[in-house]
């Protein structure tokens, strides 16, 4: 192995590099790995394995023109046998020594983290964000689905990129917002302070959308466009304080936000003839209350019945308007 590595990096002479190609056990070694290549799925690269590949292809050298010699063969089967191996040992360099971390914050519930960097995270009911135990030398990357509000340590060398479902948003230190849930139709990126770029995934030709403070980044998944709204950021993430706001939403929105934030389904049952109330919006800030008395203060509004549930159904209310 010592050897195989040392000809990997241009450290053999040409003795050791002539005893390595007619070594007899290590050409087999690699004849086989050639021929499970389909098997291997590599997912993760080492921050060095490009030097590696680029020494690896180098070594081959493949002729342009004329017959290909059992010599030739044998250092581009080594060759190849050398990128499977520099692939998969970044891969299991990764998984065993800069593992993927993965944060979840269930439904009722919020965390707040610290990353690798010094970067403070909040994360929202019902949001889920991985990243690696170590960040590379060129980029601190986090995936994210939900809900999160990031306080980005400034590193110019170093842009820290949050990556969504559709969109790739770009800071060098900033604090923002992010809100991408799977089962909605907007991604939602609010700048409080600094700026940030966002890009469409496999877009990377297009012009990216540059957001100031006080602005937010509305992606559409139904069109793939992005609309620009001044906004008031307290609002947007006054969240990881422990305030829920509903800011002229409507029925269907409200739910769904009191579904995650309580940990409990909350339903709408069947309604009498007054369909009226469907198309109420509602503007409320939630701190203290408890479900039942957030059910109240829209049924002083809405006469509507709700049925409210744990997530497994075990128990349940029905919650109809007071006469």
């Amino acid at each position: 192995m010592r050897r195989l590595q040392k000809y990997l990096y241009n450290f053999t002479s040409p003795e050791e590099e002539k005893a390595l190609l007619e070594n007899h056990e290590i050409n087999m070694a690699f004849f086989d790995v050639w021929n499970k290549y389909d098997d291997i799925k590599s997912k993760d690269i080492a921050p060095d394995t490009g030097k590696l590949l680029s020494n690896i292809i180098t070594k081959a050298n493949i002729p342009s023109s004329g017959k290909t010699s059992s010599k030739y063969i044998t250092k581009l089967s080594i060759a190849a046998g050398l990128i499977i191996l520099a692939v998969v040992g970044a891969f299991v360099f990764n998984y065993f020594y800069n593992p993927e971390i993965t944060v979840w914050a269930a439904k009722g519930q919020k965390k707040v983290l610290t990353l690798p960097d010094g970067s403070r995270v909040w994360l929202n009911a019902d949001t889920k964000i991985s990243y690696r135990k170590k960040f590379n030398d060129s980029v601190r990357e986090i995936h994210l689905t939900g809900e999160a509000f990031f306080s980005v340590v400034k590193n110019h060398q170093k842009p820290f990129i949050v990556k969504t479902q559709k969109l790739n948003i770009k800071v060098l230190g900033t604090t923002f917002n992010v809100k991408s849930y799977p089962e909605e139709q907007t991604c939602e990126t609010t700048l409080v302070t600094g700026c940030v770029t966002i890009e469409e995934k496999g877009k990377a030709s297009a012009a990216p959308v540059i957001l100031q403070p006080e602005q937010k980044a509305i992606y559409s998944l139904r069109n793939n466009k992005v609309q620009i709204v001044n906004t008031n950021c307290e609002k947007t993430t006054c969240w990881k304080t422990g305030n829920l706001v509903f800011d002229n939403e409507n029925i269907g929105s409200v739910l769904k936000k009191l579904e995650r934030w309580y940990g409990l389904k909350v339903e709408l049952q069947h309604q009498s003839e007054d369909t009226t109330a469907l198309t109420e919006r509602y503007t409320i800030i939630i701190k203290d209350e408890n479900i039942e008395e957030v059910i109240r203060l829209l049924q002083l509004t809405s006469p509507l019945t709700f049925k409210v549930s744990t997530m497994d159904g075990s128990s349940a209310k029905i919650l109809k308007p007071v006469q």
